[in-house]
């Protein structure tokens, strides 16, 4: 019984039992560049579902229900909308850049546009934005409606603070295991004063657009920077949505162990964990039998 209680038997065995004990649905806004598992920048392939491949969390007969946009419509692929718009943004900073090379005799390092915007550095930023997980979650039409008010507060945000950030595309995903979720991705162009022309530069942008890190004393890191508070004003402004929807969000954090998992893992995790509880109950069951059996004779 404690180690079934261990487990989170209190409260049916919810994963996150220790800091969210009613099993409330939490708000999910991560962002990043890379893959963890090969340091390689994300894809927009996946995205609009641009692959030939079959992955088993996919359902292709349901991929028509996804809902995308791009910035230059859809009728090219998110990936050709990504480099149609490097190229038109980008493209002069990139020329002076390979010439610099070439003068500097270092040819080696002359890279094309695809290939710059695909380096971890300079590639779109991509978030994630989801309500609840595969066990609880809102319906498709409350998730659909939440992420257009929040992406209608952003756009607000970004004409307010001089666009620090272009939205590329979006897609909101229904045909896949566990809750409706959208892929968000985005490019950060900021000017370089000293040469007039645009390259991409996060950090630059938000200080521009006036968002400042956590602690504005001390020095630019890692730890702290504007990107920072600018994800604390996003993640706040996306729980309020939620909740201004009827929907019971849980915002206290999650272990730091419990985030940032692959589909994979959580579902290689969770079946471990059935297959303990089931041994556990198993076991249980079998020993009050032989009690039952006692008492009978």
């Amino acid at each position: 019984m404690h180690q079934l209680k261990e487990l989170g038997g209190d409260y049916g065995f919810n994963p996150d039992y220790k800091t969210n004990p009613q099993g409330k649905m939490r708000c999910t806004l991560n962002s990043g560049r890379k893959r963890k598992t090969d340091k390689k920048a994300f894809s927009s392939r996946h995205n609009d579902r641009d692959f030939d491949s079959n992955p088993e969390h996919i359902a292709r007969d349901k991929s028509d229900k996804n809902v995308i946009w791009s910035w230059c419509g859809t009728d090219i692929s998110f990936d050709k909308g990504e480099l149609k718009y490097y190229e038109e943004t980008f493209g002069a900073q990139l020329e002076q850049t390979n010439q610099n090379y070439i003068k500097s005799r270092h040819k080696e390092r002359v890279v094309t546009m695809d290939e710059w915007r695909k380096k971890a550095m300079h590639a779109p930023e991509e978030q994630l934005i989801q309500i609840g997980n595969i066990e609880n979650c809102p319906d498709v039409e409350t998730s659909l409606q939440c992420f257009n008010e929040y992406l209608g507060w952003l756009n607000d945000w970004n004409d307010e603070h001089g666009n620090p950030f272009f939205i590329l595309n979006w897609a909101m995903h229904q045909d896949e295991m566990g809750a409706p979720h959208v892929h968000l991705r985005r490019a950060w162009p900021c000017k370089d004063e000293d040469t007039g022309l645009t390259t991409t530069d996060q950090t630059k942008a938000l200080l521009k657009a006036g968002i400042l890190p956590p602690n504005p004393e001390k020095k630019i890191s890692k730890k702290n920077n504007p990107k920072i508070t600018f994800d604390k004003i996003c993640r706040e402004k996306w729980i309020f949505i939620a909740r201004s929807h009827g929907l019971e969000i849980e915002d206290t954090p999650k272990p730091r162990d419990e985030v940032g998992k692959t589909l994979e893992k959580f579902q290689k995790e969770k079946d471990l964990l059935c297959n303990r509880v089931f041994t556990l109950l198993s076991a249980l069951t079998e020993k009050n039998i032989d009690v039952l059996e006692e008492i009978s004779q």
